[in-house]
């Protein structure tokens, strides 16, 4: 309720186009993501064939969208820990709790925000007065897309193919009356669509390919906008974050 109120007062202050385009979550999130996919959408030639990642160097830089980004990873990595058994061993009922949650949600986003920060910071100093850690930040911020990408869907994946297949009981008993209007209302899930195994291998692969775009991205990003040796050392300032990101990625999936 208040976050439709705020949308449509921010529509009524500053138009609706603006208040969808940079304050609804949702399509922040949309645009985000769907940059990484290789379609392209022009308003005079319609649909087209862009290719992988392209269209992430070129989305605009809007204010907030760091934090935007961060949160993003920095909420599925909270929410992968959160399900661990060594954190119910930690912290018990308060970890649960939203007292308890609130706080360690936002330590864990302001450890991936420091991360980062620090990475930017490094490049910057690389390059002199010539750059600040802020633009470096707006800069290269796009490389933590596709990483945001593979966090969720490595955390939701066994959610989308097991609780996924509810939708056929769901659609022959939309409303919970009894119906069975497509004679699938009562069809089980099925787990043992994919073996632990194979679910484990996915969710590994994802994480993995995500931070290989994520390093080509910044890879690319370095040697546009970097001088010189300058464009080297940046490289392994993002190469060290992306690698910490992507070990952290898998160890919250190994002991999750």
């Amino acid at each position: 309720m208040i976050y439709t109120v705020l949308l449509l007062g921010t529509g009524e202050w500053l138009g609706r186009s603006v208040a969808i385009a940079q304050f609804d979550a949702f399509t922040t999130y949309n645009r985000l993501i769907s940059a990484i996919a290789p379609l392209d959408l022009d308003p005079e030639r319609g649909p087209g064939w862009k290719g992988w990642l392209r269209r992430l160097p070129n989305l605009p830089e809007l204010p907030g969208m760091a934090t935007f980004v961060i949160v993003m990873i920095g909420a599925v990595a909270f929410h992968g820990m959160s399900t661990a058994p060594w954190f119910e061993s930690a912290f018990g009922g308060f970890g649960r709790s939203v007292a308890g949650a609130t706080p360690l949600l936002l330590i864990t986003v302001g450890m991936v925000g420091a991360a980062y920060w620090i990475t930017c910071r490094f490049v910057a100093r690389q390059v002199g007065a010539e750059s600040s850690t802020g633009s470096v930040a707006r800069r290269f911020l796009h490389s933590l897309v596709p990483i945001a990408f593979a966090y969720a869907f490595s955390h939701y994946f066994t959610a989308i193919v097991f609780e996924g297949q509810l939708i056929f009981s769901t659609i022959s008993n939309p409303f919970g009356r009894g119906w069975n209007l497509f004679g699938t209302a009562h069809r089980p899930v099925d787990f043992t669509i994919l073996s632990p195994t194979t679910v484990w291998w996915i969710q590994v692969a994802t994480i993995v390919a995500g931070h290989l775009a994520a390093l080509t991205l910044a890879h690319d990003r370095s040697l546009h906008d970097l001088p010189g040796p300058a464009a080297v050392r940046g490289r392994y300032g993002f190469l060290a974050l992306i690698t910490f990101l992507a070990g952290a990625g898998i160890t919250i999936l190994a002991v999750g």
